[in-house]
């Protein structure tokens, strides 16, 4: 029994590394949505991710050695709609098949993008949030003081350093006004804006 025993231990354990090590890909064929005609050289993008391929003569691409998980696949095309396809779920070992049609558009500069999908609750792409004040609300304000506006911002507190957002230090924040920086270049702080 113990031979038995001693026999089969290192098969599971073979066949469990095997199983936990396994990568995934996602492989597909970009076609014209017009005359399903095959497009070559479509970029294929893994969004957050360095991962990608370009399609061959059939329009046939593949992309391998993809950790499991969600991920979401962009298609551009010079002189065609860009495509983005989220949530796409891999599992270990798995062949994901996506194929996408692509239409032909007179917008050359990026201008209209297609997404196929649902938008994710949280992009990782932005990693910061910026809060904008208008023209009207500056005019509604009982104070005019700029530092006295931004006091009224959630999350905005001013101590003796300067204003600070979210806990964040004084320099860790950036001023703009008119998209030109408010910052003073010696201390850091917003207070540029004097």
């Amino acid at each position: 029994m113990n031979l038995r025993f001693l026999l089969l231990l290192p098969l599971c354990f073979l066949l469990a590394t095997k199983a936990f090590g396994q990568k995934a890909s996602i492989a597909g064929t970009v076609t014209d949505e017009k005359n399903n005609q095959p497009l070559i050289g479509v970029v294929v993008a893994v969004k957050s991710t360095s991962a990608g391929a370009y399609t061959d003569i059939d329009g046939n691409y593949s992309i391998g050695d993809l950790n499991p998980g969600t991920y979401n696949l962009e298609f551009s095309y010079l002189g065609y709609e860009k495509v983005l396809v989220t949530g796409l779920k891999l599992n270990a070992g798995e062949t994901l098949r996506q194929d996408v049609k692509l239409r032909n558009t007179v917008y050359t500069i990026e201008q209209s993008v297609v997404i196929i999908g649902e938008r994710p609750l949280v992009d990782v792409e932005d990693a910061g949030s910026t809060k904008s004040v208008g023209k009207d609300v500056i005019d509604a304000a009982p104070n005019r003081p700029i530092q006295g506006i931004l006091n009224t911002q959630a999350g905005v507190v001013q101590n003796p350093e300067g204003i600070t957002i979210r806990g964040g230090r004084t320099y860790e924040t950036g001023f703009y006004i008119d998209d030109v920086s408010a910052q003073d270049p010696l201390a850091g702080t917003g207070f540029g804006i004097d």
